[in-house]
């Protein structure tokens, strides 16, 4: 990657190299706390199950946290828990239990 020095005055044709020797993929954690990873919606919003039964309010569409601290919509998990015991979140990797 070569680039201009932006710190030269105009028509300076001084170049800086840099090597970038690797790339790492990166979660923004400004919204992982607040969105359900199962169903990508908010955690304050209701999940599309709820949606496409037509639920209005959030008390019938409850969140639930687990030991590991992450929290999803309790019928998003509770369809995940059918298949897997495995917190959703790869990066957790321990067995979901309700906190």
């Amino acid at each position: 990657f070569m680039s201009e020095n932006p710190n030269q005055g105009k028509g300076d044709s001084t170049k800086i190299k840099v090597t970038v020797k690797a790339i790492r993929p990166f979660i923004a954690t400004s919204n992982i706390l607040s969105t359900c990873c199962i169903c990508r919606c908010e955690l304050y919003e209701i999940c599309n199950k709820c949606r496409e039964n037509k639920v209005i309010g959030k008390k019938e569409c409850p969140t639930v946290t687990g030991k590991c601290g992450h929290t999803f919509h309790q019928h998003c998990i509770s369809e995940w828990l059918k298949h897997q015991r495995i917190c959703p979140y790869a990066c957790c990797g321990t067995e979901w239990e309700v906190e």
